[in-house]
């Protein structure tokens, strides 16, 4: 819950609408590489190695002096791919996970020339907001009540949670939910090579009584902490190493030519497909249940 309250949903939820809208540069490259550790925790293959590669431009250009890295700081809320991402959204919803590189590039061009006008629209109509101050301080109200009652339930199950192994897979029950978990879902330390141990120093393995635990999950006593300078090796080469793999893998898909992807995106992809005829799944399921409740009351 710290995890998700102090890194997660800020990182989010102001990476756009506060840190990139203000040009808050050096917060907005910091919360990049969260994002992207977001999704190398949640193995989304696809969204792994954009952030690495934009914030490999930006340390090359400070490197070498290159003008273009003090545009960048200067001027960082002009660069602005709203429209090219909008455009995308389009693009997704005129074609299919399974369509080749051509028939998506014809649609593209198709879609540009025959909703200019529809897309234009979407970028320059301005919209009436739809609540009023009444129905926002409701909605408030509601959220307040609920997240005081929710977070009330969560200090109530402190420690009743439980680790576990599962078939090699690190797993935890979370009771206040009901469901039980994988290491995607926890800190950083439960994905490394020494998964974060329950009350004992992560440095020399004996009991943890006068240490502090860090936002990865690993622990450490003070002196420990002091030896390591500071740092939590763990995470430190479980980054580098992930890096270094999305980089090779990055780079080998240069070399192979556009539009080639590598086993790791095909695996991917894979993921997608099967979640989305799960969504499919779900939601003939229950238009099938609102078909026979409203012939129940015939």
């Amino acid at each position: 819950m710290v995890d998700l309250l102090d890194n997660i949903i800020p990182s989010t939820l102001d990476i756009y609408a506060i840190l990139f809208c203000s040009g808050s540069y050096d917060e907005y490259i910091e919360s990049i590489f969260q994002i992207w550790t977001f999704a190398l925790r949640w193995k989304q293959h696809n969204y792994n190695k954009a952030p690495l590669a934009f914030l490999s431009d930006v340390f090359y250009w400070e490197n070498i002096k290159h003008p273009f890295a003090e545009v960048i700081k200067l001027f960082l809320v002009n660069f602005n791919d709203y429209f090219v991402e909008n455009m995308h959204s389009k693009i997704r919803a005129h074609t299919f996970t399974n369509s080749s590189t051509d028939n998506i590039i014809k649609q593209a061009y198709l879609i540009d020339e025959r909703n200019y006008n529809e897309l234009k629209d979407i970028f320059q109509r301005s919209k009436e907001y739809l609540y009023k101050p009444s129905s926002l301080k409701l909605l408030s109200e509601k959220t307040s009540l609920f997240l005081l009652n929710y977070f009330q339930e969560i200090y109530k199950n402190q420690g009743k949670g439980t680790l576990h192994k599962k078939r090699k897979k690190i797993e935890y029950k979370l009771v206040t939910l009901g469901e039980t978990v994988d290491s995607r879902c926890l800190p950083t330390g439960y994905s490394t090579s020494k998964p974060s141990s329950q009350d004992t120093c992560d440095h020399c393995n004996k009991k943890l009584n006068n240490g502090e635990v860090l936002m990865c999950g690993h622990g450490y006593h003070y002196e420990c902490y002091q030896i390591l300078e500071y740092g939590c090796r763990y995470c430190e080469e479980y980054y580098k190493r992930e890096i270094y793999s999305n980089i090779k893998s990055f780079l080998k898909r240069l070399e192979k030519g556009p539009n080639i992807l590598t086993p790791e995106e095909n695996e991917g992809e894979e993921i997608l497909v099967e979640e989305n005829e799960v969504i499919e799944e779900v939601e003939m399921n229950r238009s099938q249940e609102v078909h026979n409740k409203l012939l129940e009351h015939q």
